[in-house]
């Protein structure tokens, strides 16, 4: 695939019609970034906390009654006078260590991709966080919005994904920009090396494409030799 140009072909799928539609865009690249020669990175974070509601274990709750009904289902499955926790082998961990920072945002949107050479990216809300499997190391945190800059996009970047192309030796990493039909905007990021700290090429897609009122959420990757398949929710 050429850096300089990126040939995206979008098709919108509607359950309620039998038929697709198609629209063909040939965009250059946008910028192009060293993530080890950006130092600044405030990393702010808006939140608005809404009144308490009225039973505020509510949640908690229901999710202890679902696990008592399902333990009920299982039990009689289980050697007599053993638990659950008996039953199930523990988990193995084989190397552990801290990774992004918790920015108190709802879900987590966790993702995360490895390199065969041994470079990890892992991705969670509004941040990058890359690790060096082979050195033990960690690499740094970068948010998205610091990840970029020089887009010159200011809207709120967000629900990171990551993959590794083991082909090209690689990564992606695609998030949004935008939360209405106005400016809803999609960034693609292609490492050019397997070294998530060196140069990456950025693409700012469009958002809403067919210029309605729809906007872009909840982005899903996938990879074949030579296209790089994105879904998302409108």
């Amino acid at each position: 695939m050429n850096k300089n140009l990126l040939l995206l072909s979008i098709s919108f799928l509607f359950s309620f019609q039998t038929k697709s539609q198609s629209k063909y865009f040939t965009l250059p690249i946008s910028t192009s970034i060293n993530v080890a020669e950006i130092k600044t990175d405030w990393n702010t974070s808006l939140q608005r906390f809404a009144e308490p509601v009225a039973d505020e274990h509510q949640q908690t709750n229901q999710l202890n009654a679902l696990k008592k009904d399902l333990l009920k289902k299982i039990k009689p499955h289980l050697n007599p006078g053993a638990t659950l926790r008996e039953e199930i082998d523990s988990a193995y961990v084989w190397k552990g260590f801290q990774g992004n920072s918790n920015t108190g945002s709802v879900p987590n949107d966790n993702d995360i991709a490895v390199s065969t050479t041994g470079y990890l990216i892992s991705v969670m809300n509004t941040s990058i966080f890359k690790y060096d499997l082979n050195a033990d190391t960690a690499m740094g945190q970068i948010s998205l919005a610091a990840f970029a800059t020089s887009l010159g996009n200011t809207h709120s970047k967000y629900d990171p994904k990551a993959i590794y192309d083991p082909d090209l030796n690689k990564f992606v990493v695609v998030f949004l920009a935008g939360f209405t039909h106005s400016t809803s905007s999609i960034i693609i990021a292609f490492s050019e090396t397997d070294n998530p700290n060196g140069n990456w090429n950025l693409y700012e897609l469009p958002g809403n494409p067919l210029n309605d009122t729809l906007w872009t959420d909840f982005p899903m990757l996938a990879l074949t030799n030579h296209e790089l398949f994105i879904t998302v929710n409108h």
